[in-house]
């Protein structure tokens, strides 16, 4: 299993991307905003995630996410919606400034890096979600964001990453970043609702 993050902000500029999936040749991969995230990297539903001390000033970066339910390569974009199979948000533990302290492939494979929610339904591209996040604890941060569907742009992600990796069951694919940020302070709690339902409680340890 292989979690791949397309680092993007869902309000930046698609058209880039775009014109890359409307070619019929296959473009490098260069021009492509994405991070690796190793399957050991994931921490586990109920677990807390444990800050390193390899790096200063850590932040908590909450994303979008889609799980795929079978196996594809080069799936056309408009055969995507085909293969996600879940919808979620997580935690990507990041430093402020990731090449200042450690190398950038540490960055997303580091255990513990990517905290995932589980799945529910995929939401239609007419939907408009409410986001609601909140830091428990001394920081006592709060944050809440209406994200349009559409602008997460998951089935044009999905096409555009299978044109050069093989995606398989139980992958993880990363539309998008929120622009929602918080300290990692340890023994906070961050908590997350989709449209008023509680989908992850995450201890910092």
């Amino acid at each position: 299993m292989k979690t791949i993050s397309i680092e993007r902000y869902p309000d930046s500029d698609w058209t880039a991307l775009a014109e890359m999936l409307a070619s019929d040749e296959v473009a490098s991969p260069a021009g492509i905003p994405v991070a690796l995230i190793a399957d050991s990297a994931l921490v586990r539903v109920s677990m807390p995630l444990f800050v390193p001390d390899f790096a200063r000033d850590w932040l908590l970066q909450i994303v979008p996410f889609v799980t795929i339910g079978r196996l594809g390569k080069s799936i056309p974009e408009r055969f995507a919606h085909r293969y996600t199979e879940g919808f979620g948000l997580g935690v990507r533990l990041v430093p402020p400034i990731p090449d200042t302290y450690v190398n950038a492939a540490l960055v997303t494979s580091f255990d513990g890096a990517f905290a995932p929610s589980e799945p529910v339904d995929v939401p239609s591209d007419n939907d408009v979600l409410r986001i609601e996040c909140r830091q428990c604890g001394a920081a006592g941060n709060e944050v809440s964001v209406e994200l349009p569907v559409a602008d997460m742009h998951i089935d044009g992600a999905v096409s555009l990453v299978s044109r050069y990796v093989t995606l398989k069951t139980g992958d993880i694919i990363s539309p998008c970043m929120l622009p929602v940020t918080f300290p990692a302070v340890i023994d906070s709690r961050i908590e997350i609702d989709l449209d008023g339902k509680r989908i992850l409680t995450l201890k910092i340890k």
